[in-house]
């Protein structure tokens, strides 16, 4: 590969240029195994993967799989252990106090359901009851709300001083 070659890629003829050249296009990547190369005496234009040495293998040679990492030893703290430890060192204040106003929501579904036969066709007395029975779950969210923030973020304070509440998780798979 001596001669002057003629290259064509993206619908662009290119040329002449020599065989080191032409090798530089390849591996620089201007020149794809789908162009067409060309030089004085062949018959017609062949697709540059065809010729043998253009194209260089970036990696001819696959090393073998990585062996299997070795068993833990017991005691080493990569071991998930039946009862593995761990400690809570805080607590989200928004997440954990949307998820207690969720809880008092479903509640309040409940007292709802119960509140409203109570006005719709108890006496005066049984109508004060369900009212109470229908605002007390929604001020029992907002209140809940505020006070679990309230409550988390005075456990965040003192886990950074103490340590959080520490739990014992245990796998279920294991059993």
């Amino acid at each position: 590969m001596s001669e002057e070659w003629y290259y064509t890629t993206g619908g662009q003829q290119g040329g002449p240029v020599s065989t080191a050249q032409l090798k530089q296009l390849a591996s620089s990547g201007q020149l794809s195994q789908t162009d067409t190369v060309w030089k004085q005496g062949m018959a017609d234009w062949v697709p540059a993967g065809k010729l043998k040495g253009l194209f260089v293998a970036t990696n001819p040679y696959t090393p073998p799989p990585s062996p299997p990492a070795p068993p833990p030893k017991q005691g080493d703290a990569t071991v998930n252990s039946p009862n593995m430890k761990k400690q809570v060192t805080a607590i989200s204040i928004l997440q954990s106090s949307k998820l207690i106003t969720a809880l008092y929501v479903i509640v309040g579904i409940v007292y709802t359901l119960i509140g409203i036969p109570m006005i719709l066709f108890g006496g005066k007395d049984m109508k004060i009851v369900g009212i109470i029975y229908l605002a007390g779950p929604i001020l029992s969210g907002i209140f809940g709300f505020i006070s679990f923030a309230i409550f988390a973020a005075i456990y965040n304070v003192l886990a950074r001083w103490l340590g959080g509440i520490e739990v014992v998780v245990s796998d279920v798979n294991s059993k």
